[in-house]
């Protein structure tokens, strides 16, 4: 459950960071978003900075994924 609550979370905040823009975007939103408490989303990350990065990453990886098949 902990890897699908992960990406569960990565996938939400890029969506909300495509949609709104990263500064536009607290961290309160995307634990409203998914119904969690806020403290929930600190479990799986440091803070938005860092959620930043691994949603950048994971995208990342999928691109290179697709080029690679």
């Amino acid at each position: 459950k902990g890897d699908q609550s992960r990406r569960e979370l990565t996938a939400r905040a890029t969506a909300m960071f495509d949609e709104r823009g990263y500064e536009s975007v607290s961290m309160r939103d995307i634990a409203q978003s998914l119904n969690w408490p806020k403290s929930l989303i600190y479990y799986y990350c440091t803070g938005k900075a860092q959620l930043a990065q691994v949603a950048a990453h994971e995208c990342a990886e999928a691109v290179l994924s697709d080029a690679r098949a």
